[in-house]
């Protein structure tokens, strides 16, 4: 539910281009192979799908070790306000986190 309110916050705010990456490899199968799913959470890619019907943007696979800020974020959001969204000033443990995976390229 977090990716498909997130897809649709980046499309309402025209931030592109867009690219999804995921730490969920299920997810990811089941949103490229275009096949209806029949899951508890099928309804949950045909929404991604429909948000993303009008825009190219790639679902992709990555380790979670790769996905570290998306962590720290939705752990934050978690914890804080309902509708947590940052759009220019990120917090310090955001930036905190995005120095240490651009250090540790």
């Amino acid at each position: 539910m977090a990716l498909l309110a997130g897809v649709q916050v980046a499309i309402q705010h025209n931030l592109y281009p867009l690219t999804i990456e995921t730490d969920c490899l299920v997810l990811v199968s089941a949103f490229t192979s275009g096949s209806l799913d029949d899951s508890e959470l099928g309804f949950l890619i045909e929404d991604l799908r429909a948000s993303l019907s009008t825009i190219t943007a790639p679902v992709r696979f990555v380790r979670r070790s790769a996905n570290r800020v998306a962590h720290v974020i939705a752990k934050e959001a978690f914890s804080g306000p309902a509708n947590l969204v940052f759009t220019t000033d990120p917090s310090r443990a955001v930036r905190r986190m995005l120095s240490s995976d651009c250090n540790d390229i």
